[in-house]
């Protein structure tokens, strides 16, 4: 009994039988478990103070809860069955207890007070029994009460630990993803990289690199966003809804992130194609500096070297898939003219108002421009060393663009020479503004040596352009032609006009017979003239007189001077002309005929004049018409044969050169005759 007093004493409080005090050796936390168990349990406590149960008592209840905090969830449902089970034994061995110390009171009171107390001791153990009971009763309320209270925080515990386990998941979830951005980060730190790589390529001239990078994001991003959307097992899923949204935030965060990305190096993308669309129009135009592009040191390797630029260029754009190949072209077209027209805007003296350069009343206004007062070319001279400038550098950019045009997009089967050919377009507009430049300034030049490096320029540059590139060369090379034979006959008939106008006022008696054949002039000693017949080049070299022995006669020394200085302009044409065009036998044809016609002229209006001289001037007409004859006809008719053996003549032009007129005819002194030899008969063999 004394066992199971003892026994009750420890146990009874506490309840369940897997419930032993030893098992806690280590008290070091259990202050920690009886402030928990103040905050789970206060109505227990109380209890236990009303009932007047020592401290220690409080520690251990949380050693208690300790040992229960310690068991598995299983052993924690089978606990209240256990503490039922313990409050039945403790109520049936407090009745044991009961029985035993009521027999004990008894034999007590039989061996000491006898029968006469029997009563009152048997009344008082009832009443111990009662209070006994009372106690008993009221401890079995409390544990039952502190069971339903256990029970209540144990459903709370198991919520918590299932609600512990749920953010265990989520925490392992989310460490997951950690670790495969961890295991990813060098792909993810490229992946980010990509629009800065994309700019330091687009900066360097990486252009072809940049296209690559380009297309790889646009394909490979679409195809990531694609497989983002369509597989749910990129990222780790979530059992509860809360994860689920999780994990659909997180897919639409990383798609957004590829979209960035993409939106980045498509930015560039298009700055880099704007970039090289701008390059295009910044390719160097070859510049001109007055002479022939062909006579430049490495005209040629610069010349490749921006063909290689600019298909460079336009491969790149190719690349891209942006533009169309008609698009592309015109694209290209387009660069070229602005080429054009920014090397245009960099001639000396050229200030094109309102950018107006490109049509045909901008044209006009850049010549009008160059030929005014204020700034503009002023004399021949200028106006030629502009004009060669001008075209040498046009005639060398059409030729330049028509070769890159030829090698980046015209096929086999193409021709330039087509209506509908873009470049054909270009070229006719460039040559109509070429021409709206040049045209007007061509009527300044009136030296022949610029004339006839024009005139060489367009030689050299007709043999290498196409018929596309070289629209402005036959009307620019007749304005030339027109301008080289007024420079070599405009002064020649304005000179005979002076000498007519002369010999009609010395024959009227208006000026004195001085102005013709002077005073102190040595007398003429030529030979016999009987044998005109023979021919007018055998006539003409019976006698010669030298320019130096025509000062004697004013009249007749301007009128060679004019002549001279006509046919050095001639020469100057002629060397420049080209051997394989037959432009320099029609300009001596031409200049034949109107030199025979103005040295006929200048005979009839002497002959008219001599012949009505009066008798004092006999000597003075006759030596004129000397001088006239073997000074003047004979120089004129020697240089021009000699300029006409600088120019030889091709089988072909055999024919042509036949009907040549030659200035040996009789026509320049026939008329004269009757002066020069008044007793010969030569010149009756003639029609005067």
């Amino acid at each position: 009994m004394e066992s199971l007093a003892s026994r009750t004493e420890s146990e009874s409080l506490y309840g369940s039988s897997l419930y032993h005090e030893g098992r806690f050796a280590d008290d070091a936390d259990l202050s920690e478990y009886v402030q928990l168990c103040r905050r789970l349990f206060p109505e227990v406590l109380e209890g236990s103070d009303a009932l007047g149960m020592e401290p220690e008592t409080e520690e251990g209840i949380a050693r208690y809860l300790k040992y229960l905090s310690g068991l598995p969830l299983s052993s924690l449902r089978m606990e209240p069955a256990l503490l039922q089970t313990d409050l039945q034994r403790v109520s049936k061995d407090l009745s044991m207890l009961l029985l035993s110390e009521n027999a004990k009171a008894e034999t007590t009171d039989d061996d000491t007070e006898g029968l006469q107390g029997g009563r009152h001791s048997s009344l008082s153990m009832f009443e111990v029994m009662g209070k006994t009971r009372k106690a008993a009763t009221t401890a079995a309320n409390n544990i039952s009460a502190s069971l339903a209270q256990t029970q209540t925080a144990l459903e709370r515990l198991e919520a918590a630990c299932e609600r512990f386990a749920t953010e265990t998941a989520e925490l392992d979830r989310r460490g997951q993803v950690v670790q495969h951005v961890l295991d990813k980060q060098d792909v993810i730190a490229r992946v980010v990289e990509l629009p800065r790589v994309m700019q330091m390529c687009v900066a360097g001239g990486y252009y072809e690199e940049a296209v690559d990078i380009a297309e790889h994001v646009r394909v490979t991003g679409d195809r990531l966003v694609r497989d983002i959307r369509d597989a749910a097992h990129v990222l780790p899923g979530s059992a509860n809804t809360s994860g689920s949204l999780a994990v659909g935030a997180g897919r639409e965060n990383l798609v957004a992130f590829v979209a960035t990305v993409q939106r980045q190096v498509q930015t560039e993308f298009e700055a880099m194609v704007v970039e090289l669309c701008a390059e295009l129009s910044r390719v160097h135009v070859p510049r001109s500096t007055g002479g022939l592009q062909d006579s430049s040191v490495g005209v040629h390797e610069r010349t490749v070297r921006r063909l290689s630029q600019v298909a460079r260029t336009t491969g790149v754009l190719r690349r891209t898939g942006l533009f169309s190949e008609a698009e592309l072209r015109m694209l290209f077209l387009r660069s070229r003219w602005q080429a054009w027209q920014q090397t245009v805007e960099t001639f000396s003296g050229l200030a094109p108002p309102h950018n107006t350069a490109d049509t045909d009343d901008g044209a006009m206004l850049i010549a009008s421009t160059l030929t005014s007062g204020g700034g503009g070319l002023q004399g021949s001279a200028e106006a030629a060393a502009f004009l060669m400038q001008y075209a040498d550098t046009f005639f060398a950019w059409i030729s330049e663009a028509e070769q890159q045009y030829q090698s980046l997009f015209v096929r086999a089967s193409e021709s330039l020479e087509d209506s509908d050919s873009p470049f054909a377009d270009l070229a006719l507009f460039a040559a109509r503004q070429f021409l709206g430049v040049t045209l007007p300034l061509t009527g300044q030049l009136d030296e022949a040596a610029g004339i006839a490096g024009l005139l060489s320029l367009v030689s050299t540059h007709r043999r290498l352009l196409s018929g596309v590139a070289g629209y402005a060369l036959p009307a620019l090379t007749e304005t030339l032609h027109e301008r080289a034979f007024a420079s070599i006959t405009c002064g020649v008939e304005d000179a005979v006009v002076d000498v007519c106008v002369a010999l009609v006022a010395i024959g009227t008696g208006e000026e004195q017979w001085e102005r013709l054949a002077a005073s102190t002039r040595p007398e003429l000693d030529f030979p016999a003239l009987d044998g005109a017949a023979e021919g007018p080049a055998a006539f003409l070299e019976l006698w010669r007189m030298s320019p130096v022995g025509l000062l004697q006669y004013p009249i007749l020394a301007e009128l060679l001077h004019a002549f001279r200085d006509g046919l050095h302009a001639l020469r100057i044409l002629v060397l420049a002309a080209d051997s394989e065009d037959r432009d320099a036998l029609l300009l001596l044809t031409m200049t034949a005929i109107v030199y025979e016609a103005e040295l006929v002229r200048v005979t009839d209006a002497l002959a008219e004049v001599c012949h009505n001289a009066p008798e004092s001037a006999q000597d003075s007409a006759r030596d004129a018409c000397a001088a006239y004859v073997f000074g003047v006809v004979r120089c004129v008719a020697e240089i021009f044969e000699e300029i006409e053996t600088l120019c030889e003549p091709t089988p072909a032009d055999s024919a042509f050169t036949e009907d040549t007129p030659s200035l040996y005819t009789e026509a320049l002194y026939a008329p004269l005759l009757f002066i020069l030899a008044p007793d010969s008969h030569a010149h009756s063999a003639i029609d005067v």
